[in-house]
């Protein structure tokens, strides 16, 4: 019976392995000749950029737009599916707005962006029943924000022969175009084209100019694509957006208290009742790089010096230095809880007696975890409040350095300790801040 059920599970294994084999073959040739197009698009986008980074370049066009540069590649896509498209409506746009910086004869980028204005509607709904194998190839629109100088292309725009409706749409739909694409572009059109705050991430201001628009054309042909890129609740979307992006790069800080508990050998001659701490962290997409510093008090000991005497219980006071180092790794991040899973080296010294050259010194490996509860300030800022848990495996001796030893003979005849092990549990609350960016912020160069 066995053999005849692998018998049949090799059977039909044998039968459907042709169907897997022709899905997976069919998807690489796809992957393949798209991947070939989009860097053969993004080839071109390069050399026009490299073309317009020289002034020798500038205006060297008689007319005509950067649409030009893809003509050849446009027919050869065409001829391969008649239905394809080779842009965007944003990139579209973006093109003539970059061609009427550069073109010596701007005609034709300005009837490019007069006519997607006009035309919006049924070209946004062309474009959406054709084939665009460059849908997620967002680099390409990013990098035409980049280049787009938004203040000359308004300025040379409300030159037009053109209502002033269509001057005040173009305006806003511009304005948020390359916002949807460059976000590090946002402060500076805030401030130069609106004369609102330079510092900060705000989204108020495209609001408003939307706000002013309709008061001003109630009945205006370009309310719908004005409401398509700028609808409501359209600024505290985008900061909520960019709250929500995971934070690549990061830096923390923050100060609390705790309670250790010690165990093992170590335990019987270390104690402390709570301890001060600092805490600090670097971390780079999930991975983080720790450091802590801790101070704790407890019943100190007097030793009686020159003799071999057992250490007495006598007052209160500073008894333990530590030092910690970690490396650890974000297991769970959300916009308000993060948990962390942490393991590092841990050093403390125990100075236990009212003698501070009568020092104990522990070290060992340390493992835990962390959890932090956020609130949000802004756009790069959390407040967090962390409990975090710490075990260190210590072993722990006397140490009297040498220079003491000295000047001071006496200290020759301490009591010997060590070395022992033992065990150190450590519950803390931490409160602090974050600063943080995620990938795109860092890239795009983000103020």
């Amino acid at each position: 019976m066995p053999k005849a059920l692998a018998l049949f599970v090799l059977t039909v294994f044998m039968a459907l392995a042709p169907c897997f084999a022709y899905k997976w073959d069919h998807a690489v040739e796809g992957a393949s000749r798209e991947g070939s197009l989009v860097e053969g698009r993004a080839a071109i986008l390069e050399k026009s950029i490299n073309c317009f980074s020289e002034i020798g370049c500038y205006g060297q066009f008689a007319s005509g737009s950067l649409r030009d540069f893809f003509r050849s590649f446009e027919s050869e896509l065409l001829s391969k599916d008649s239905n394809a498209t080779l842009f965007s409506y944003d990139e579209l746009f973006l093109l003539y707005a970059v061609s009427a910086q550069f073109y010596g004869d701007k005609s034709a980028a300005w009837a490019g962006l007069v006519g997607l204005m006009e035309n919006a509607r049924s070209i946004k709904d062309s474009l959406s029943r054709r084939n665009n194998p460059f849908a997620q190839d967002s680099a390409f629109a990013q990098s035409l924000a980049l280049l787009a100088n938004y203040t000359g292309v308004e300025d040379g725009f409300v030159e037009l022969d053109v209502p002033r409706e269509l001057k005040d749409a173009f305006r806003i739909v511009f304005e948020a175009i390359i916002v949807k694409h460059s976000r590090s572009r946002l402060v500076d059109i805030q401030r130069d084209s609106h004369g609102e705050s330079e510092f900060g991430l705000f989204y108020d201001f495209m609001e408003k100019a939307r706000d002013r628009f309709f008061a001003r054309y109630p009945q205006s042909a370009y309310g719908e694509l004005i409401r398509e890129y700028v609808p409501e609740g359209y600024a505290q979307a985008n900061m909520d957006a960019r709250r929500a992006e995971k934070k690549w790069f990061m830096f923390s800080m923050g100060l609390g208290g705790g309670v250790p508990f010690f165990g093992g050998e170590n335990g019987e001659t270390v104690n402390a009742s709570f301890e001060f701490l600092f805490n600090g962290e670097i971390q780079i997409w999930r991975v983080l790089f720790g450091f802590g510093f801790a101070g704790g008090l407890g019943p100190k000991k007097t030793l009686w010096e020159g003799t071999d005497h057992e250490m007495e219980g006598d007052g209160f006071g500073f008894l333990m230095g530590q030092f910690e180092i970690f490396l650890g790794m974000a297991v769970y991040e959300s916009k308000f809880v993060t948990f962390d899973v942490l393991a590092g080296i841990g050093v403390a010294d125990y100075t236990m007696t009212d003698d501070p050259d009568y020092t104990i010194q522990a070290f060992g490996p340390q493992f835990g975890a962390q959890v932090d509860f956020k609130l949000p300030l802004t756009s790069f800022v959390d407040l967090f409040f962390r409990i975090r848990y710490f075990i260190t495996l210590e072993t722990a001796e006397l140490y009297v350095p040498d220079t003491v030893l000295e000047k001071r003979p006496e200290t020759r005849d301490f009591p010997d300790y060590g070395p022992v092990d033992g065990i150190r549990h450590s519950i803390a609350i931490i409160i602090g801040y974050s600063a943080g960016f995620s990938k795109s912020m860092l890239t795009e160069g983000m103020r």
